[in-house]
């Protein structure tokens, strides 16, 4: 996850997108995953890794942070006579959230265990992880599967979703632990959301904004807009010894 931070701060710096809110969300999403890893491998190795932990809150800040930024790329990269958006995320967030609630809201909601509370906290990341899929899986689709950056970020999110089920259902049996292909999971699912970063079709994943002329050959703002850099401010600075701005 430390990687795709990088690779996204990496890859907005140099190729600017008109909008880097929902990037600068799904870069801290990563980073708080890492964040969740190390302190459930500490709770873990300590023997305290009791549910809901820590861990567990600062993985469901991960979840909201994607899902959001998801969401903001999203609606920008939608056209206006797009009619079929809002029917293609219904869609596949209901085959990607059926086939999630049999294969863990079921099997939780089932247990007479655990208590309500725990029972609502153990479904919500995977439930996120299906808006999220069906939000990149829009994106995907609106290019064709053309375009490098959605389709990247759509296998991204849904080799991290898939890793979130799978860490659930491992869970339930009390099987899961340090290491393992689950855990495994992780790794090139991130590297994935990193690449789509550092491909130049990340800009078309922002709509074009009468803001001022744009680059023929690759879509940017030639002039950038006043505001939308201030959350990258400090990184620009504490980068700018290792990148160079495009003119």
């Amino acid at each position: 996850p430390a990687i795709a931070v990088a690779a996204i701060v990496v890859g907005v710096n140099g190729f600017r997108p008109k909008r880097r809110l929902p990037w600068a969300l799904i870069a801290s999403s990563t980073g708080l995953l890492a964040g969740a890893n190390v302190v459930w491998a500490v709770l873990f190795f300590r023997g305290d890794d009791t549910f809901p932990s820590a861990s567990d809150a600062v993985h469901l800040m991960s979840a909201v942070a994607l899902v959001v930024g998801l969401s903001i790329l999203s609606r920008d990269s939608g056209v206006d006579n797009d009619g079929l958006g809002g029917i293609e995320v219904a869609i596949v967030g209901i085959a990607v959230g059926l086939g999630i609630w049999l294969a863990v809201v079921e099997p939780y909601l089932s247990d007479g265990d655990l208590a309500l509370g725990d029972r609502i906290w153990a479904m919500l990341v995977p439930m996120l992880g299906a808006v999220a899929v069906a939000m990149a899986a829009r994106m995907a689709i609106q290019s064709q599967f053309r375009s490098a950056a959605p389709t990247l970020m759509m296998i991204g999110v849904a080799l991290l979703v898939s890793a979130d089920v799978l860490r659930a259902v491992e869970e339930l049996r009390d099987n899961y632990g340090a290491g393992g292909f689950v855990a495994a999971l992780i790794i090139p699912a991130t590297l994935l959301i990193g690449a789509a970063a550092l491909d130049p079709t990340m800009t078309q994943m922002n709509r074009a904004v009468a803001v001022g002329e744009l680059n023929p050959d690759d879509g940017t703002d030639a002039v950038p807009r006043p505001g939308d850099d201030a959350l990258f401010e400090q990184v620009d600075a504490l980068c700018a010894v290792a990148l160079q701005d495009r003119p």
